[in-house]
């Protein structure tokens, strides 16, 4: 009698431990079906996040954001509009560009440009001029066989805008350049009596870094005014303390930034 009930004992032993590790596994897959399933949300999220340039808050508290409309599409008489301010139908040059070839050795040149009026809140009317040239020299190496790959020997991209408004108000003009490998473009809008600093971006609001850039942030005396955001139609970004000349010139360099294409682009 006393071997039935240990044999007994032991089965229900060994049935409950089955239980209890079945009952332990579709824990485990339940908790498992969690998680992904929060994963997935996460990245659904993520996703739906709207991509920004990081600004730093105490400049995007103080600041009035415009919308872009009209940089991307058909570029056949285009026109920018970013709150009170529109330009005239955009000129542009077609890009020419030389290439030169010498065994392994090549140098390539492209430049273009454009030139349109912008309208603010005044009546008046500011012309922008602006050239870009970008050269390269580099040794290329392989075959379309066995695969190419090629040495940069030297690089540089050049923008250059003049801004007038009439014959008595000072000519702003800027100046950005980028050389070699550099991933970071930086310039200035300067006249005789005033400058300031132009910084391209590369953080975005999601913590990404972007090497190409995705806009540009122009401020003086370490100060940020203004900010140009290049991702799809664009966004312009004017501190609401300035005044109506000085917010009307940050404009026509936003807008100059805005059309510029990058050898990336």
């Amino acid at each position: 009698m006393a071997l039935i009930i240990t044999l007994s004992t032991r089965l229900l032993t060994k049935n409950s431990r089955k239980i209890l590790t079945a009952r332990a596994s579709l824990s485990e897959i339940s908790n498992l079906k969690r998680t992904v399933l929060l994963g997935f949300s996460t990245l659904v999220l993520s996703a739906c996040t709207a991509l920004s340039i990081d600004l730093e808050p105490a400049f995007s508290a103080n600041a009035d954001v415009y919308p872009v409309t009209g940089r991307q599409g058909l570029l056949i008489r285009q026109r920018l509009s970013f709150g009170p301010f529109q330009t005239g139908v955009v000129d542009r040059d077609w890009d020419s560009s030389s290439n030169i070839q010498v065994a392994n050795y090549k140098s390539s040149d492209r430049h273009g440009g454009f030139r349109y009026t912008l309208q603010g809140p005044r009546a008046e009317q500011q012309r922008v001029d602006c050239q870009h040239n970008n050269n390269s020299e580099s040794l290329n190496f392989g075959s379309a066989q066995r695969g190419e790959w090629s040495w940069l020997l030297a690089a540089e991209n050049r923008f250059n805008c003049e801004i007038k408004r009439d014959k008595t108000s000072p000519q702003w003009q800027i100046a950005m350049g980028q050389r070699g490998a550099e991933t970071h473009r930086r310039g200035a809008l300067y006249s005789n009596d005033a400058s300031y600093q132009i910084d391209s971006i590369h953080s975005a609001n999601n913590g990404s870094i972007n090497i190409g850039g995705i806009g540009y942030q122009i401020s003086r005396n370490q100060q940020m005014l203004a900010a140009v955001e290049t991702i799809d139609q664009g966004r312009v970004w004017l501190r609401n303390a300035l005044s109506t000349d000085e917010a009307q010139l940050l404009a026509a360099a936003a807008s100059a930034l805005l059309l510029y294409q990058t050898p990336e682009d």
